[in-house]
């Protein structure tokens, strides 16, 4: 652990994680009473309470801790690449004066790239549409989607996003050596009077798969989420599928699917197809822990057709609250769900 004059915490649920920073008058990065939050049941677990540090140019920190204490969950939410439905639920990272925490008005994706003694340098930055609030299926007010590299040679040529304009979120994509202008800005799942995502998207050669989580309805919120407009609304669900043109100048709908997901789909590097938890039957509020039908199923990502459903249960023991499942090397998917975790094998 490194000995500096001044120590930051970081509690979790587990323990406390303690590590060392020196002070700057203009630190490089500045984070102050950073707070991760994961919804469970009617409540929340707080993985990371009020953690302070701050970092100059060519520093380094060190954190330490036992497993569990928050160490991972520290490090991703720097970046907004929390997993499942994990968020940021107070504090702020400032990196050269901004904070990436806040999802304003302002609020920005951006290209990093490294200068020769390892300084972060911005290579580019690019605003989004905030919308005019957090819509109802959302965890937090902005876009939900983690940047997502993809492209057809070595699979870093394009990044994209969906940001949050309303009343349908835009797909955005930029070149990541290029931008900030985007290669496309176009609606999707715009088959619906509404929609939105707080899901990440499949991204993949030239394709982009997008998940409507639009009225989806979460047993709890992160601290501080701002009340949704409206307050509420049906779970309509669909995929969509958006292609980048072979020239990188545009992008096209390729197809619309009506297949409610109710976990984050995985596309399948071993036979190309996309697998996600889908959803049938009433799916308000009540619906979704009660009588709502949950399936695995598997998806043509060339058409949209959902090719298998196998049925796995009924009420919230099967609800996956839109988290990713892990799949095994022999194909088998362990899913959490709001009150445990589902094992789906191959027969």
């Amino acid at each position: 652990m490194l000995r500096r004059r001044r120590a930051a915490a970081v509690h979790s649920a587990t323990g406390t994680v303690t590590a060392a920073a020196a002070g700057r008058a203009a630190p490089l990065l500045d984070v102050r009473g950073l707070r991760v939050a994961f919804p469970l049941g009617a409540g929340s677990v707080r993985a990371v309470r009020g953690v302070d540090f701050s970092l100059g140019a060519g520093d380094t920190l060190g954190v330490v801790g036992e497993s569990g204490s928050g160490k991972s969950t520290l490090a991703l939410s720097l970046t907004r690449m929390l997993p499942g439905v994990g968020r940021v639920s107070g504090g702020s990272v400032l990196l050269d004066g901004e904070d990436l925490a806040a999802a304003g008005e302002e609020a920005l994706r951006r290209v990093l790239s490294a200068a020769p003694d390892g300084t972060p340098v911005v290579d580019w930055r690019a605003p989004y549409d905030r919308g005019p609030a957090r819509k109802p299926g959302q965890l937090s007010w902005g876009t939900g989607t983690t940047p997502s590299f993809f492209g057809p040679d070595n699979g870093t040529e394009y990044v994209t996003i969906v940001d949050n304009a309303a009343p349908h979120g835009n797909l955005l994509v930029y070149r990541a050596d290029g931008g900030p202008e985007p290669v496309c800005r176009i609606p999707v799942l715009t088959q619906y009077a509404r929609s939105g995502t707080e899901d990440a998207v499949i991204a993949s050669g030239r394709s982009v798969f997008v998940t409507n989580t639009y009225g989806y309805p979460y047993p709890a919120l992160p601290e501080g989420a701002p009340a949704s407009r409206p307050s509420s609304a049906n779970f309509d669900g669909g995929l969509s599928r958006i292609d980048v043109n072979a020239q990188g100048t545009g992008c096209e709908v390729v197809w619309n699917s009506p297949v409610k997901s109710a976990a984050l789909p995985r596309l399948s590097l071993a036979d190309g197809k996309i697998y996600t938890v889908s959803v049938t039957g009433p799916t308000g509020s009540a619906g979704l822990n009660t009588f709502a039908q949950y399936h695995h199923s598997v998806i043509d990502p060339a058409t949209g057709a959902q090719l298998n459903s196998s049925f796995l249960g009924i009420g919230l023991v099967y609800n996956p609250l839109q988290m990713r499942g892990t799949a095994a090397p022999d194909g088998t998917l362990y899913q959490g769900t709001e009150t445990g975790v589902v094992r789906i094998s191959r027969r």
